[in-house]
């Protein structure tokens, strides 16, 4: 039946009224049904995102670590909030990373002091990133990996199982006595240079050229050679280092069998030490010869001192009564003179139990060679501020390189051998 114009019969008007409500009321229940279910499931997934974040959080504290509070916007969308725990936990993983390497300095560090060594508190910058601590944590085991095999050696020092101990040594145990060396910035060459400059005189010395040390030159500009060489050298005037006394304590305890060096400074008259142990390889101002071969007259450079700074020339018949007109020469190995090698020298390097090289570049030949003629199951030391000749091209497993001032190391091997007090009573 189809009523059309809302014409209804009575009895179904009121029937109709309440099927339209009852429908209205259904509607609105079905809609705030699913309002909420819906805002129940957001809820959840900001719940689960919490409690991830919460695990992690926890997680990095069980390691030591400390993360910030992180901020999670409840206005962004699911994508949005798993984005923010994926960057969390790589932070916390981070951090785990770095407690790991904290870990391994700690570990490091307490291996040192077992070991006898005194490393001081590493930088560790917290925005570094782990390649960079790994690095540090690699150093700082080679430190304790060096002093564990220093303490080895001074025990067999002490104990008297290495009692030949060979030294060389550069001009580099000297600049703590004021004697300028050959490499670094200020040495004995730029002395010469501003002399030149100051003077107006050339002798051998150029940005290319280091040929100061000719006869050549010495002929040619005798004056100012001898005065140049007073001046920029510097050796009456200064005194023997820790180091130098040292080998002369390595004498005194029978452990010393040669002392090879490359000075011409003879400091090491001064710290008392025995000539019969002293090889130099380019020889020293200690005694000066006549040029004039049939002369033969010698002189020590303690009468020449006050010669040289006063810009006059040491001429032999000056000095002695019988002299010539020849000039009396240091006893330094000039360049292309014929270098005298000790008789000794072979059988030194094949006895020695203990190579110690100290202040050298091991760039001059032949001293440089003499490195390699200690049989390959020696120990050998360099205590220099950079490793260099053949402790870089041909290194050994039993090479251990000590970086930094030779004092300060030499001071260290003196107290760990016992020997301060000795040292002390002979550098005073």
């Amino acid at each position: 039946m189809v009523y059309l114009n809302n014409n209804l019969p009575d009895g179904y008007s009121n029937k109709y009224n309440m099927i339209k409500d009852l429908l209205y009321i259904i509607s609105l229940a079905l809609i705030g049904s699913c309002i909420s279910t819906l805002k129940s499931n957001k809820e959840k997934v900001k719940l689960k995102t919490t409690s991830l974040f919460k695990y992690d959080q926890q997680e990095s504290k069980s390691a030591g670590s400390s993360i910030g509070e992180p901020s999670i916007n409840t206005k962004n969308d699911n994508i949005e909030q798993t984005k923010n725990v994926k960057n969390i936990r790589t932070q916390s993983n981070k951090e785990k990373a770095k407690l790991k390497t904290i870990s391994l300095f700690k570990y490091d560090q307490q291996g040192s002091k077992s070991a006898g060594s005194s490393i001081g508190e590493p930088s560790i910058n917290t925005k570094n990133n782990n390649i960079e601590q790994t690095k540090n944590v690699k150093n700082i085991r080679a430190q304790t990996n060096n002093n564990a095999s220093l303490n080895k050696i001074i025990e067999k020092i002490k104990s008297g199982e290495i009692a030949n101990i060979i030294v060389m040594t550069g001009a580099g145990i000297s600049t703590n006595a004021g004697i300028p060396d050959f490499r670094s910035k200020n040495n004995f060459y730029d002395k010469i240079r501003l002399y030149q400059k100051k003077n107006k005189v050339y002798l051998g010395v150029t940005d290319n050229k280091e040929n100061f040390y000719t006869l050549k030159i010495m002929n040619k500009e005798p004056k100012h050679f001898f005065k140049a060489l007073s001046e920029c050298g510097k050796f009456d005037e200064s005194n023997p280092t820790i180091t130098h006394y040292f080998f002369t304590l390595l004498d005194k305890h029978t452990r010393l069998l040669r002392y090879y060096t490359q000075n011409v400074d003879e400091l090491e008259n001064k710290a008392k030490l025995s000539d019969d142990k002293i090889v130099r390889y380019h020889g020293g101002f200690h005694i000066s010869t006549c040029t004039n071969k049939s002369c033969g007259n010698r002189c020590k450079y303690s009468l020449l001192s006050e010669c040289y700074k006063k810009g006059n020339v040491p001429y032999c018949n000056d000095l002695f009564k019988n002299g010539c007109k020849g000039i009396l020469k240091p006893d330094v190995v000039f360049f292309k003179e014929p270098i005298s090698v000790p008789k000794t020298q072979d059988d030194d390097f094949n006895k020695c139990d203990l190579l110690i090289v100290v202040g050298t570049s091991l760039s001059v030949a032949p001293f440089k060679q003499l490195v390699k003629k200690v049989k390959s199951d020696v120990p050998r030391i360099l205590i220099n501020m950079e490793k260099v000749g053949d402790f870089v091209k041909h290194p050994r497993k039993d090479d251990l390189f000590l970086k930094g001032d030779c004092d300060s190391w030499i001071n260290k091997i003196v107290e760990l051998l016992g020997w301060h007090d000795e040292l002390e009573t002979l550098s005073n």
